[in-house]
Protein backbone atom coordinates (compact mmCIF):
# COMPACT_ATOMS: atom_id res chain seq x y z
CA UNK A 1 0.00 0.00 0.00
CA UNK A 2 1.07 3.57 -0.51
CA UNK A 3 0.29 6.76 1.40
CA UNK A 4 -3.07 6.56 3.16
CA UNK A 5 -3.21 2.82 2.37
CA UNK A 6 -3.58 3.41 -1.36
CA UNK A 7 -1.79 1.22 -3.85
CA UNK A 8 -0.72 0.97 -7.44
CA UNK A 9 0.64 -1.86 -9.53
CA UNK A 10 3.93 -1.78 -11.39
CA UNK A 11 5.09 -4.11 -14.13
CA UNK A 12 8.76 -4.71 -14.83
CA UNK A 13 9.22 -5.03 -18.59
CA UNK A 14 12.76 -6.28 -19.24
CA UNK A 15 14.34 -6.90 -22.60
CA UNK A 16 13.89 -3.58 -24.33
CA UNK A 17 17.17 -3.19 -26.14
CA UNK A 18 18.14 -1.76 -29.47
CA UNK A 19 16.42 -3.95 -32.05
CA UNK A 20 13.65 -5.15 -29.70
CA UNK A 21 10.98 -3.87 -32.10
CA UNK A 22 12.38 -6.31 -34.70
CA UNK A 23 12.35 -9.19 -32.22
CA UNK A 24 15.93 -8.91 -30.95
CA UNK A 25 16.43 -10.14 -27.39
CA UNK A 26 13.14 -10.72 -25.61
CA UNK A 27 11.70 -8.18 -28.03
CA UNK A 28 8.05 -8.35 -28.90
CA UNK A 29 7.15 -10.69 -26.02
CA UNK A 30 7.55 -7.78 -23.62
CA UNK A 31 6.74 -4.81 -25.84
CA UNK A 32 3.14 -6.03 -26.05
CA UNK A 33 2.73 -5.67 -22.29
CA UNK A 34 3.79 -2.02 -22.33
CA UNK A 35 0.57 -1.05 -24.11
CA UNK A 36 -1.38 -1.82 -20.90
CA UNK A 37 0.57 0.59 -18.71
CA UNK A 38 -0.57 4.13 -17.95
CA UNK A 39 2.89 5.48 -17.11
CA UNK A 40 6.24 4.33 -18.45
CA UNK A 41 9.26 4.35 -16.15
CA UNK A 42 12.59 4.12 -17.95
CA UNK A 43 15.66 3.09 -15.97
CA UNK A 44 19.14 3.84 -17.26
CA UNK A 45 22.19 3.09 -15.08
CA UNK A 46 24.28 5.95 -13.72
CA UNK A 47 27.35 4.21 -15.15
CA UNK A 48 26.07 4.64 -18.71
CA UNK A 49 28.38 6.57 -21.02
CA UNK A 50 25.45 8.55 -22.43
CA UNK A 51 22.19 8.44 -20.44
CA UNK A 52 20.28 10.59 -22.91
CA UNK A 53 21.33 8.41 -25.86
CA UNK A 54 20.26 5.21 -24.07
CA UNK A 55 16.90 6.77 -23.19
CA UNK A 56 16.38 7.82 -26.80
CA UNK A 57 17.21 4.28 -28.00
CA UNK A 58 14.46 2.96 -25.74
CA UNK A 59 12.03 5.59 -27.05
CA UNK A 60 12.97 4.72 -30.62
CA UNK A 61 12.18 1.05 -30.02
CA UNK A 62 8.78 1.96 -28.58
CA UNK A 63 8.05 4.22 -31.54
CA UNK A 64 9.00 1.51 -34.05
CA UNK A 65 6.76 -0.98 -32.26
CA UNK A 66 3.79 1.35 -31.70
CA UNK A 67 4.03 5.16 -32.12
CA UNK A 68 1.03 5.63 -29.81
CA UNK A 69 3.21 4.55 -26.87
CA UNK A 70 5.04 7.87 -27.07
CA UNK A 71 1.88 9.63 -25.91
CA UNK A 72 2.07 7.88 -22.52
CA UNK A 73 3.44 9.72 -19.49
CA UNK A 74 7.13 8.95 -18.92
CA UNK A 75 9.63 9.20 -16.08
CA UNK A 76 13.36 8.56 -16.36
CA UNK A 77 15.16 7.08 -13.36
CA UNK A 78 18.94 7.11 -13.36
CA UNK A 79 19.57 3.93 -11.39
CA UNK A 80 22.54 2.51 -9.52
CA UNK A 81 23.60 5.94 -8.27
CA UNK A 82 25.39 4.21 -5.39
CA UNK A 83 28.03 3.06 -7.89
CA UNK A 84 29.32 6.58 -8.56
CA UNK A 85 31.45 8.67 -6.19
CA UNK A 86 30.41 12.02 -4.65
CA UNK A 87 31.82 14.02 -7.59
CA UNK A 88 29.98 11.80 -10.06
CA UNK A 89 26.74 12.18 -8.10
CA UNK A 90 27.14 15.97 -8.17
CA UNK A 91 27.55 15.82 -11.98
CA UNK A 92 24.46 13.63 -12.22
CA UNK A 93 22.47 16.17 -10.20
CA UNK A 94 23.43 18.88 -12.68
CA UNK A 95 22.71 16.57 -15.62
CA UNK A 96 19.29 15.67 -14.17
CA UNK A 97 18.06 19.28 -14.29
CA UNK A 98 19.31 19.69 -17.86
CA UNK A 99 17.72 16.40 -18.98
CA UNK A 100 14.37 17.34 -17.41
CA UNK A 101 14.34 20.58 -19.40
CA UNK A 102 15.58 19.00 -22.64
CA UNK A 103 13.40 15.86 -22.57
CA UNK A 104 10.36 17.42 -20.91
CA UNK A 105 10.00 14.61 -18.38
CA UNK A 106 10.74 14.02 -14.70
CA UNK A 107 14.24 12.63 -14.13
CA UNK A 108 15.08 11.05 -10.77
CA UNK A 109 18.37 9.82 -9.34
CA UNK A 110 17.84 6.39 -7.83
CA UNK A 111 19.66 3.83 -5.74
CA UNK A 112 17.83 0.82 -4.38
CA UNK A 113 20.87 0.05 -2.24
CA UNK A 114 21.04 3.38 -0.40
CA UNK A 115 17.38 4.34 -0.85
CA UNK A 116 18.27 7.52 -2.73
CA UNK A 117 15.26 8.76 -4.69
CA UNK A 118 12.95 5.82 -3.87
CA UNK A 119 10.30 7.95 -2.12
CA UNK A 120 10.64 10.68 -4.76
CA UNK A 121 10.13 8.08 -7.49
CA UNK A 122 7.05 6.59 -5.84
CA UNK A 123 5.61 10.08 -5.35
CA UNK A 124 6.28 10.98 -9.00
CA UNK A 125 4.65 7.77 -10.23
CA UNK A 126 1.66 8.30 -7.94
CA UNK A 127 1.28 11.90 -9.14
CA UNK A 128 1.31 10.78 -12.79
CA UNK A 129 -1.17 8.00 -12.13
CA UNK A 130 -3.59 10.46 -10.53
CA UNK A 131 -3.71 12.72 -13.58
CA UNK A 132 -6.96 12.45 -15.47
CA UNK A 133 -5.29 11.61 -18.80
CA UNK A 134 -3.62 8.57 -17.19
CA UNK A 135 -6.79 7.11 -15.64
CA UNK A 136 -8.29 3.89 -16.94
CA UNK A 137 -11.87 4.87 -17.61
CA UNK A 138 -13.35 1.63 -18.91
CA UNK A 139 -12.16 -1.89 -19.46
CA UNK A 140 -14.12 -3.71 -22.12
CA UNK A 141 -14.14 -7.47 -22.49
CA UNK A 142 -15.67 -9.18 -25.47
CA UNK A 143 -16.17 -12.86 -26.16
CA UNK A 144 -14.38 -14.32 -29.17
CA UNK A 145 -16.59 -17.06 -30.67
CA UNK A 146 -14.92 -20.42 -31.04
CA UNK A 147 -12.06 -19.72 -28.63
CA UNK A 148 -11.87 -21.41 -25.26
CA UNK A 149 -9.39 -21.23 -22.44
CA UNK A 150 -8.50 -24.75 -21.37
CA UNK A 151 -7.72 -25.38 -17.73
CA UNK A 152 -5.90 -28.32 -16.26
CA UNK A 153 -7.91 -31.35 -15.17
CA UNK A 154 -9.41 -30.89 -11.74
CA UNK A 155 -10.15 -33.65 -9.26
CA UNK A 156 -13.44 -33.28 -7.41
CA UNK A 157 -12.53 -34.77 -4.04
CA UNK A 158 -16.15 -35.48 -3.08
CA UNK A 159 -17.04 -37.55 -6.12
CA UNK A 160 -13.46 -38.49 -7.07
CA UNK A 161 -14.20 -37.59 -10.68
CA UNK A 162 -11.64 -35.89 -12.91
CA UNK A 163 -12.96 -33.30 -15.32
CA UNK A 164 -11.68 -30.55 -17.58
CA UNK A 165 -13.45 -27.25 -17.46
CA UNK A 166 -13.78 -25.10 -20.59
CA UNK A 167 -14.15 -21.36 -20.15
CA UNK A 168 -14.96 -18.78 -22.72
CA UNK A 169 -11.97 -16.62 -23.61
CA UNK A 170 -12.54 -12.89 -23.26
CA UNK A 171 -10.26 -10.05 -24.36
Amino acid sequence: SYRDNRSFCMADIPGIIEGASEGKGLGLRFLRHIERNAVLLFMVPATSDNIEKEYKILLSELEKYNPELLSKARILAISKCDTVDAAGLKKLNTKTAKLETKLGIKVILLSSLSGLGVTELKDALWEELQKEQNQVIEISHKYIPGYFLETLPTVDRRSKLTWTRRQRLFI
